[in-house]
């Protein structure tokens, strides 16, 4: 039997199921976390997604660099995406070159998407002390280089009938 005809069966609808079956996105977040080296970032857990129909996975992975120097000025709040492409790459993304949104909240709200052939796996969102906060040479320790870092994953995918 098909894995089609199983989702269809279980879920009591073709309509579901190949949803469920094609939807791009998250099926096991990642676990993001900072890296024992504070300048870095890792995931704690083997990440599942699915792009243009084909599922993919990593396992967990340490030492993870962001892309650029992303740059957060002096008192700001900024937001990192961290996105993987089915071959493995991750790679971070941010709304602009030097962020400085005064609420978590507004930074929050100029999360990036996911560049084509990419699915987003979470965000890091930053909170900079009175100094400039600079990816890959500043820690995300809280209370160090910055005031904190928070990791958040995106959920898995979910379906309802």
């Amino acid at each position: 039997m098909t894995a089609f005809k199983r989702a269809s069966q279980s879920l009591g609808s073709r309509k579901v199921a190949l949803g469920l079956l094609t939807a791009n996105g998250v099926l096991s977040p990642a676990g993001l976390a900072i890296h024992s080296t504070p300048e870095q970032f890792k995931t704690t857990l083997r990440f599942v997604g699915r792009l243009n129909g084909e599922t993919f996975g990593k396992a967990a992975t340490t030492a993870l660099t962001f892309t650029a120097a992303h740059v957060v000025t002096a008192s700001k709040f900024a937001v990192i995406l961290v996105q993987i492409t089915p071959t493995g790459t991750v790679s971070t993304k941010v709304p602009g070159a030097t962020q400085a949104y005064d609420t978590a909240a507004l930074a929050l709200a100029a999360l990036p998407t996911a560049d084509a052939g990419n699915v987003a796996m979470g965000y890091i969102a930053i909170a900079a002390k009175a100094a400039t906060w600079t990816a890959n040479t500043d820690d995300m320790t809280a209370a160090s280089d910055l005031t904190s870092a928070t990791f958040t994953d995106y959920p898995a995918l979910t379906f309802t009938t």
